[in-house]
């Protein structure tokens, strides 16, 4: 039972929060289409064409009438499919809008159409009071206004009494080939609002997705669908019932069977009704074809949350999409789910994918999440709702984004505003999270946040990131069709304390580009003054690899790593323990590779970027001709300016690594590891790096450091310190530095500019584990190297890229603490040959490990589960069995070694598939009077030797009661029986051992029946008849009695009392002799009584 409370508790709780929602709940059924005979016609006032944008005076309803909650007495309507309540109606609306200003609209197909005979549009009251109906019809319509012949007809009633109103639809056809219609379906209420698509919560919109004849709708309170395409088919009906909110709490169940038939009906029942406690929706396993879209639910709290979650496999694909668009926003684009103003909203194990019947831009969906604010007319003045504390986990969103027509604008999860508000912060979509989650096959971003204003009122402290050793996934896009347009893979603007955590962006590319560029990160992409990323901003444990901008015409196309412009006034970002690898453009003229681009100042203040213990490396630009101090080189690990202000950017422990293994294309190609400029009064202080350059530059200069000017070059920090920089020596143009004017050829040279900074920086062609590709720079540890022990400590970094804890007094130099590093184990393999555990084994590569971990997940290495420690292994060892399983089920697993706090990387992934001894589809226990009959079958069978029969009766404890031999080993159906007779009544358990041949058991549910218990008196034909010496006579009696079982003969004489006495209910026999009574060959009588039953049988002994 669903827990309530009343409705003034409800409103006393939430009544700061609620507001005058439209209240109708929306079903659909199939009817016949009747058009409607003798009806009433309206007056008319046309626009310049006959028939097109015409609407009518005032009509009466004929009988009392509420719609939403308000008396209506008058109505009109319009060409354009629409009627509207009231009697101040001066135009013909052609322009649909649902969430706009003219309200009060019952709209069964609202768009821009014509009537071929505007007296084909009618309306007739039928019945009697009080259950009259008042239809109105509009009939041969075009739709869109322009089609060369009418295409459809359609109708609206509404019901004295219940105030119901319905759509009902006849016959219709496709308008004419490029023609298309862009209606919008349902209701809106009598709120007067400000500005259009401003009515969060004030209509309910459906939109008809599915196919012919098997329609889904899809339902919104929040962004209208106002782009239909579809005209519903002759025979559909759609019903709009008045009701009453009735606050929701507990758990519902969503799907066939549960308390919401969809995932629709379950939101708008949440939007209607609001929540007065926590609340479960608990969604069947199954392919939707709907949407989930939530606005701001009353009642919602951090302890009345909302949950949308599966315990099985839910894939969202809705068809039928309603907008077009290449830039999806906060009003235009559809979601799968939205959440606008929703708080404390979580989305759980739910998959979105983009249907592929969805062929075209406006078919198809444009973001998998929509979180935005709600805002709606409170006493005449905007009132906004951001979306907060809401969190989308272990979610799986595919665009699929280039199926059918190219969609530049898809979106994975976006952030959006809507209205104008640049200081109340209630109306910031702030604190949600998106965790575990896996987003692919976008375009323009997987994740897009754009908040009100970044100075005076940006989204606050969201994040994306992975928990419990999972991580954000965003990966496997490839756009190699359609306009180009830039690749987004996360994209900020105006965010205060965003946080970025364990992420991996990978396979990122497009052949599309010409000047449009490719991004892991792209955070305030304009470089703007106010909608800027302020705060702390923390991008933590990210790893960025295969950025690709590889067609063969891109000009200036750039390929980017992380690109972050101006910060707010004194900012902090933090990058930290992040990879970037595999950046590729293949851009002329000015087209380039960056790891990092950044853009760190403010116009005032002081801003403070650190980029510390991260590796970048296998960047590519084999085309380009970039060089100059304007763009800096083809190639930059780093690029890192100021233009705004005043910026520090502490650069420690990180691995930059530019290696030789692509050819250019040209005669010169430039690159560096690191390059400055435009610092005004910014300071770069670089300290503990290891920055090699190996890239193959024909006559091009290969630098390490590259300052714009002389000036930028002396913007080093006076701590700057304790460097390993190399320029491959076999270039034409090999320099440690240069600074615009001049080469720094040697390290001598360059530590004599800047003197007294650097003293300690070192040279040498670092001991990577491979040079060539794939490339590894990770350090080999059985050659010497400077890099070891060749740095000074630095306050608050205490781990390394790793997360292993590097040295207090003398830490390695670069992003690895590589002295004291365990070696990863390697070849994990894990098999599955018994039911009850699986086999793991793995090459220890480490001799100085403590220990490992060993992790598991469910599902296959691509599942968005997360990992857990299952078993911490003693040093040395090399296999191990995992018995905590079940049958039948995808698990993967990893492992690493440990010493003390240092971890080695993780080994391979290794999946498994457990098997089952044996696969039980059916077992069944029937009972037959006092006998029970035990039916079973199965699928498969591993080394199975026997099955046990055990019975429990009631209250007591389980027994063997029997054995049946098993199969073995068997892939084809097997059936096995059992039999007990002659039990005493009462309720017996039955269930099944199974053992396999070494001993193994598995035990399967119990079922319980009912034996011996009859359900009315009954006396049997005795067997055998005739008989010869001796007969049974069965009997039932279903409750205790007292009972005389007697026999006569023919003339009446008793000869025998077979039964006297009383007995307990259930099915009893008596056996008799005819010797022991001297009986002679005849027919006999027998007669039971038993309480008030009494019934006579007759028997023949034939001696």
């Amino acid at each position: 039972m669903k827990k309530l409370v009343t409705l003034f508790l409800f409103f006393a709780v939430v009544g700061s929060v609620s507001f005058a929602q439209i209240k109708y709940a929306f079903s659909t059924d199939a009817t016949t289409f009747t058009p409607v005979v003798g009806g009433n016609q309206f007056t008319w006032t046309m626009g310049a064409t006959q028939g097109d944008e015409g609407y009518t005076a005032p009509v009466l309803i004929g009988f009392p009438f509420t719609y939403n909650g308000e008396s209506q007495d008058t109505f009109q309507v319009t060409t354009n499919g629409i009627l509207r309540f009231g009697n101040n109606l001066t135009s013909a609306s052609s322009t649909n809008a649902l969430n706009g200003t003219t309200r009060k609209v019952v709209a069964p197909f609202w768009d821009d159409m014509s009537a071929a005979d505007s007296s084909q549009i009618t309306y007739l009251v039928t019945g009697s009071a009080p259950n009259r109906v008042l239809t109105v019809e509009w009939r041969q319509m075009r739709a869109p206004y322009n089609n060369t012949v009418p295409n459809a007809e359609f109708q609206v009633k509404l019901y004295e009494t219940t105030n119901l109103i319905e759509f009902v639809y006849g016959n219709s056809t496709i308008p004419d080939a490029g023609k298309n219609t862009s209606a919008s379906i349902g209701l809106s209420n009598s709120l007067t609002i400000l500005t259009a698509n401003q009515a969060t919560g004030q209509f309910l919109s459906v939109n008809p997705a599915g196919v012919v004849g098997a329609r889904s709708w899809h339902q919104t309170m929040g962004s209208e669908f106002n782009f239909i395409q579809i005209i519903p088919e002759n025979g559909i009906r759609l019903r709009f019932t008045p009701t009453t909110p009735a606050p929701l709490s507990g758990n519902y169940t969503v799907g066939a069977g549960g308390n919401f038939a969809t995932l629709s009906d379950a939101a708008m029942a949440l939007n209607r009704n609001g929540v007065s406690g926590q609340v479960t929706m608990n969604v069947v396993s199954g392919t939707y074809d709907d949407v989930f879209h939530l606005i701001n639910v009353a009642g919602t709290s951090s302890t009345n949350t909302i949950k949308l979650t599966t315990a099985g496999t839910v894939v969202l694909s809705p068809r039928n999409g309603s907008y077009s668009t290449t830039a999806p926003g906060a009003a235009s684009g559809d979601a799968f789910v939205r959440l606008e103003g929703s708080q404390y909203v979580t989305i759980e194990n739910i998959q979105m994918i983009d249907n592929l019947d969805n062929l075209t831009t406006r078919t198809k969906f444009n973001m998998g999440v929509l979180m935005r604010n709600a805002v709606y007319p409170v006493a005449g003045v905007a009132s906004f709702v951001g979306a907060k504390y809401n969190t989308i986990n272990n979610c799986l969103i595919d665009l699929n984004a280039m199926s059918g027509q190219p969609n530049a604008g898809a979106v994975g999860i976006r952030f959006g505003t809507q209205g104008t508000n640049t200081t109340d912060t209630l109306g910031a979509n702030s604190y949600n999270t998106i965790q575990n989650t896996i987003i692919e096959d976008f375009w323009r971003a997987a994740v897009q946040m754009y908040g009100f204003a970044g100075v005076t009122n940006p989204d606050r402290g969201n994040r994306i990131i992975g928990v419990n050793g999972g991580f954000c996934e965003f990966r496997n896009v490839n756009i190699n069709s359609g306009a180009a347009a830039d690749i987004r893979t996360i994209e900020m603007n105006a965010e205060f304390n965003p946080t970025i955590e364990n992420v991996k962006i990978y396979n990122i590319k497009a052949s599309v580009m010409v000047t449009n560029g490719v991004y892991g990160i792209r955070l305030n992409p304009a470089n703007s003054a106010t909608d800027h990323i302020s705060g702390n901003i923390v991008i933590r444990n990210v790893s960025i690899e295969g950025i690709w901008s590889d067609g063969t015409t891109p000009t200036t196309s750039l390929a980017v790593g992380m690109d972050i412009q101006q910060l707010g006034l004194n900012s902090t970002l933090l990058i930290d323990k992040c990879l970037v690898r595999d950046i590729y453009s293949n851009g002329s003229t000015t087209g380039r590779a960056f790891g990092l681009q950044l853009n760190n100042g403010f116009a005032t203040g002081a801003n403070v970027t650190t980029i510390q213990n991260s590796y970048i490396y296998d960047l590519r630009a084999p085309r380009s001709t970039a060089s100059g101090t304007a763009t800096g080189p083809a190639i930059h690990g780093m690029n890192l300016q100021a233009t705004a202000g005043a910026v520090t950017y502490n650069v420690y422990y990180n691995t930059v690594f530019l290696d030789g293994n692509t050819a250019p294309t040209l005669a010169a190609m430039h690159s560096t590891n690191l390059f400055w400029g435009n610092f005004g009064t910014g300071v770069l202080d670089l300290r503990n790096n290891v920055l090699v350059n190996m890239t193959q530059g024909g006559t091009g200069r290969t630098s390490v450091l590259f300052a714009s000017s002389g000036a930028n070059f002396l913007k080093l920090a006076a701590t700057t310190n304790n460097n390993l920089l190399y320029a491959d020596t076999a270039q034409t143009l090999d320099v440690i530095a240069y600074n615009a004017a001049t080469d720094y050829v040697t390290l001598a040279d360059y530590k004599a500019a800047v003197a007294p900074r650097d003293t300690f920086a070192v040279t040498e062609l670092v001991p990577f584990v491979s040079y060539a590709a794939p490339v590894n720079p990770r350090i080999n540890t059985g050659m010497p190297t400077q890099a070891n022990a060749g740095a000074l400590p630095i306050a608050g970094i205490t781990t390394d890229y790793f997360g292993n804890f590097r040295n207090a007094n003398t830490p390695d130099i670069g992003a690895e603490e590589f002295t004291n590093e365990v070696n990863a184990p390697s070849n994990l393999a894990a098999t599955s040959n018994n039911p009850f555990y699986v086999q793991l084994s793995w090459t220890d590569n480490s001799g100085n490990e403590q220990g490992f971990y060993l992790e598991r997940k469910d599902g296959d290495s691509s599942s968005v589960n997360s990992y857990s420690v299952i078993k911490t292994l003693i040093a040395g060892a090399t296999s191990v069995r995992d018995s905590s399983i079940q049958g039948s089920t995808s698990y993967t697993y990893r492992i690493r070694a440990f010493n003390g706090q240092i971890n080695s990387a993780y080994s391979n992934q290794a999946q498994v598939v457990t098997i089952v001894p044996v696969e039980l589809t059916s077992f069944t226990v029937t009972t037959d009077k006092n006998n029970v009959n035990l039916a079973w079958s199965t699928a498969t069978e591993t080394n199975s030797n026997q099955f046990i029969v055990e019975r429990k009766i009631s209250g007591g404890e389980w027994t063997e009661t029997g054995t049946v031999k098993a199969a073995g080993t068997s892939t084809t159906t097997k059936t096995y029986s059992f039999s007990e007779k002659n039990l005493a009544a009462g309720k017996y358990s039955y269930r099944l051992r199974q053992i396999d041949f070494d001993g193994s058991t598995q035990t399967f549910d119990a079922v319980e029946v009912e034996v011996g218990v009859p359900t009315a008196f009954d006396l049997s034909q005795n067997y055998p008849n005739p008989f010869n010496p001796s007969t049974r006579i069965n009997f039932a009696i279903p409750t205790a009695a007292n009972v005389t079982l007697e026999v006569f003969d023919i003339s009446g004489q008793k000869i025998a009392t077979l039964v006297s006495g009383f007995l307990n209910a259930g099915y009893h026999f008596v056996d008799m002799d005819a010797a022991k009574y001297k009986m002679s060959s005849g027919t006999y009588i027998y007669k039971i009584q038993a309480d008030k039953f009494s019934s006579v049988k007759k028997m023949i002994l034939v001696k």
